[in-house]
């Protein structure tokens, strides 16, 4: 979901009305998290018993979820999700016990119905990457470069047709009924556009966009005059995504000059900042696994680069080593591994 980067977690605190029934087709079961503006719930379609998620906003909040909706209809990747319907003027009644809308109350006084504006998802019970790190720890490198090749197409995908979407993090990839990664959430995408007939500009507001701990830095350092490489944030972000997905942690709290762990990246100095976190952090270090390659290294070093213009492109990241590796494993081999996790 849409994320403010000042408070960007998915547990932020649900100010919506309690509501039920959504023009009496979905029932509302619970929230799934949001934002102020936006919110996401579990519902069910009283007409059929589908299982459904909901993105929805207040009438006046409309324009933010016609956006989305409008980046994801375009959208064919077996890696992004497609949207269902989208309703304008949905009518929504708060929890109690009036059931249809037109209904009085008790005082013969007409229910007040709120309009709302919405569109339907499918929901996906295997959850997202940030639920199964959680709870399960890190993956060892044949999972990480299974998922990573798959989340660089979708990317890919994305940059080619000039969109970045500008909030990648494993809250924002879920895994679908096979556990294949479906990436969601597009409320902070943005598009460039073309100059002139030849040159390309894949630059883009300056404004601090994304989730604490996956913003890139120059998003920091920047005076608010000077333009920011889209697509080189959207490699940071997904360079933190890989990290995680191998060690469980996040490598930083915030890639500033004040955060111990990216001062090492500031200074170039890799060892000390792969040594800091075996020794220091709670990385899950009996696993056996927790000794990675030397090529995923490189990779994650790279494309967590302070400088954006030495920060590798997606054409680029196809061409390290550890991503044209040999062996990979199967989608059958994924479904057995990710099960585990999940009954674990």
């Amino acid at each position: 979901m849409k994320k403010s980067c000042s408070n960007s977690s998915s547990s932020d605190k649900d100010t919506s009305p309690r509501l039920k029934l959504l023009d009496q087709k979905y029932s509302i079961i619970r929230n799934l998290g949001g934002t102020i503006n936006t919110k996401a719930h579990l519902v069910k379609d009283v007409t059929n018993s589908d299982i459904l998620a909901i993105k929805i906003a207040q009438k006046e909040e409309k324009g933010e979820l016609e956006r989305e909706y409008d980046f994801l209809s375009t959208f064919d990747h077996s890696n992004i999700i497609k949207p269902h319907i989208f309703i304008s003027e949905g009518n929504l009644i708060r929890e109690d016990d009036r059931k249809f809308l037109g209904s009085k109350t008790e005082d013969d006084e007409e229910i007040d119905a709120e309009e709302w504006t919405y569109f339907t998802l499918k929901f996906y019970e295997n959850g997202d990457l940030f639920e199964n790190i959680s709870r399960g720890g890190p993956v060892h490198e044949g999972i990480a470069r299974y998922y990573f090749l798959q989340l660089v197409s979708a990317i890919e995908y994305l940059h080619l047709r000039n969109v970045a979407h500008r909030d990648l993090k494993l809250d924002n990839i879920l895994l679908d009924d096979n556990f294949q990664v479906m990436l969601i959430d597009f409320g902070f995408a943005e598009e460039w556009r073309f100059k002139k007939a030849d040159i390309l500009d894949d630059w883009g507001k300056a404004k601090i966009m994304g989730t604490k701990g996956y913003i890139s830095p120059e998003q920091f350092y920047n005076d608010g005059k000077d333009p920011i490489w889209l697509k080189k944030c959207d490699i940071f972000a997904l360079g933190v995504v890989l990290f995680i997905l191998l060690k469980g942690v996040r490598p930083f709290e915030s890639p500033t000059k004040d955060d111990e762990y990216y001062q090492y990246l500031m200074l170039k100095k890799n060892n000390y900042f792969w040594k800091m976190h075996q020794s220091k952090r709670r990385d899950f270090s009996n696993m056996a696994f927790s000794i990675l390659s030397h090529e995923v290294k490189s990779l994650v070093w790279d494309m967590l680069n302070p400088d954006p213009n030495k920060r590798p492109d997606i054409s680029e990241i196809k061409e390290y080593p550890w991503f044209w590796k040999k062996e990979l494993l199967s989608d059958e081999e994924i479904r057995k591994l990710m099960s585990e996790r999940v009954l674990n």
